[in-house]
């Protein structure tokens, strides 16, 4: 894969030089799925050890909260119960009161973990805590300046009373947060801050830390953790103002990649091109008329700031102080504007390369220089790996069908239980297999990933000597071992055992046929299949019937068993030709024409 982004700017540190040994020694590709959940559950394990600790206050706690939440973590754990309970008692007689410097972080922060820590809700159901949300959301508006930003407090080093992109950006995060929730949060605010981002954006397109004076890092000048800042936040506004069309950052014409077809009669603004929402899953339900007037200069303003951030962008972001906290935004970002590439990169990737390579052994992440503890940059660095805002919007990421699978296609995240210790060490294959059926004393999911890496690591040899049991286990009660073992079957790279993968189309469980789909791709070497999509499910709209979802999902295994059995009776061996399957294959193939 080309990289144009080494993803380390300060090579002069000594943990740029770490990472540059880790990019030599691994090989430069795409970060696999199971690294990146193995990276999560240490993360995890090290975040909830912090919080025998007091220190910090619901800020730290309610950052590292919403990132145990977002990983996956039980919404009754201790942790999260714990942060909630700090939240409510800074609460009182209906008044929000923070910490009195960091006040809109915190308060951005709690939100966030309050309006997502009740899960799914039903419809028409009131969220449980709509009460503290509309107290923090009342905080925030109250704090909003009068030209559309917020800052610091007065009396703060920065409290300069012209605001700040930072502060600016929890602020709207806090609101949002709530709007999820239900609470009502006025279109003029979300237009205010738009006409903010618009009057303070710096003569190169990008934006700095506090504009028009040389405090902060940067000292006045353009910084990539307030450019991407500053795009996520307009598209916050955007979600609120018009909800169902907001703008699609395009990647402009850069070297070693070709851009994308433009649709026809749809580029209007340069490199922006508006895109239809409603085709895009999402947690909001209403109504897509618009809310209110998005301020001029509003499609300037993030084609210019893309700009910017296309030439400067790398994967090491080049603050000091709370640099990791770049990854977050970065994410927010991508998710928001549905932007896979910025230039010719990857972003996720690169990133996640990066993050990878410079995680402790403890599980933590030590990126900055502030001289808090580091559980900030470690939620900072988790709420990037696990797409913390994708997931927010319901966007499906798409499992990369030879590199992953098994860990990216269906589990998830972590369960909240484990301690995120060292692993246990793997054993045979065979013992792996057998502590499927039963798990003992590890979860199935351990067993899975465990079983992954034993794979992907050791001796092919190996794998086949399994076949027997792996084809006695792809029948099992439990559709996660018949998803295990469909996915070793595919990776034993023995073309007469496709037969079984093709077998899997009828399983009645859709992971098993997303698994069963991924094998062949691994199988064949071919990536993207024959063109078919990866899940049926993902072009459905959010509110689509069962009926709807039933038809998608009986056309794709149609489409799937046409395509894969058409290539398996060209391409499987010769000695297997004519038996029994083929024939049954063939009356298939007809009844389904």
């Amino acid at each position: 894969m080309h990289r144009s982004n080494s993803g380390i700017r300060r090579r002069g540190t000594a943990i740029a030089l770490a990472a540059l040994w880790c990019v030599l020694a691994r090989g430069v590709g795409a970060a696999e799925p199971a690294e990146i959940r193995q990276a999560a559950a240490r993360a995890a394990g090290y975040l909830r050890g912090g919080f025998s600790n007091s220190t910090g206050g619901n800020g730290y706690r309610g950052l590292a909260a919403y990132a145990l939440l977002k990983a996956g973590a039980d919404k009754d754990s201790p942790e999260i119960q714990k942060a909630i309970r700090g939240i409510q008692e800074a609460i009182k007689d209906g008044e929000y009161v923070p910490a009195a410097v960091h006040h809109l972080y915190e308060a951005g922060v709690c939100a966030m973990l309050l309006a997502e820590a009740p899960g799914e809700i039903e419809d028409g159901a009131e969220h449980p805590y709509v009460a503290e949300l509309e107290a923090i959301s009342k905080y925030i508006l109250k704090w909003q300046l009068s030209n559309g930003g917020w800052d610091y407090p007065p009396g703060h080093l920065r409290g300069n009373t012209k605001g700040d992109t930072s502060v600016t950006q929890y602020a709207m995060l806090g609101l949002w947060a709530a709007e999820r929730a239900g609470v009502e949060v006025p279109s003029t605010s979300w237009q205010h801050a738009i006409e903010w981002h618009v009057a303070n954006q710096e003569a190169d397109g990008g934006f700095a830390y506090v504009p028009g004076t040389k405090n902060g890092f940067g000292k006045g000048a353009s910084t990539l953790n307030m450019t991407v800042n500053a795009i996520g936040s307009t598209y916050i506004a955007l979600l609120h103002l018009t909800p169902g069309s907001v703008p699609e950052l395009k990647n402009p014409k850069v070297a070693n990649v070709e851009p994308e077809p433009a649709p026809k009669d749809t580029r209007k603004f340069g490199i922006l091109e508006k895109v239809d929402l409603d085709k895009l899953p999402s947690e909001r339900k209403k109504e897509n008329a618009p809310r209110g007037r998005v301020p001029p200069g509003t499609d300037q303003l993030l084609s210019r700031a893309y700009g910017w951030l296309v030439n400067h962008f790398v994967a090491d972001s080049d603050a000091t102080w709370f640099r990791a906290y770049y990854y977050y935004s970065l994410e927010r970002m991508g998710s928001l504007a549905n932007l896979n590439r910025i230039g010719d990169d990857d972003w996720f990737d690169v990133c996640a390369d990066f993050l990878l390579q410079t995680q402790q052994k403890n599980g933590s992440w030590k990126l900055s220089t502030h001289p808090g503890d580091d559980r900030i940059d470690t939620a900072f660095a988790m709420l990037f790996l696990t797409r913390s805002t994708a997931k927010i919007l319901k966007r499906t990421i798409a499992p990369d069908p030879i590199g992953g699978g098994l860990l990216s296609g269906g589990r998830g995240g972590l369960d909240g239980s484990k301690d995120g210790g060292a692993k246990k060490p793997l054993g045979p294959l065979d013992e792996l297999l057998a502590t499927l059926d039963s798990a003992g004393d590890l979860e199935l999911a351990d067993v899975q990933e465990q079983f992954v890496e034993k794979v992907q690591i050791g001796d092919r040899n190996e794998l086949i000597r399994q076949t027997e049991l792996l084809l006695r286990y792809r029948l099992h009660v439990n559709p996660e071992i018949r998803r295990t073992a469909i996915w070793a079957l595919g990776r034993t790279d023995d073309l007469s055992l496709g037969r079984y993968l093709i077998d899997a189309f009828d399983d009645p469980d859709l992971s098993v046929v997303v698994e069963a789909r991924n094998a062949l791709c691994w199988l064949s070497r071919r990536p993207n299949g024959f063109g078919e999509a990866g899940n049926p499910l993902e072009a459905l709209p959010p509110d689509a019937s069962e009926d709807q979802v039933a038809a998608a999902v009986t056309a794709w295994r149609v489409e799937l068993l046409k395509k894969w059995g058409n290539w398996y009776l060209k391409s499987r061996p010769y000695a297997d030709r004519g038996d029994e399957f083929e024939a049954q294959l063939l009356e298939k193939l007809a009844a389904a024409s």
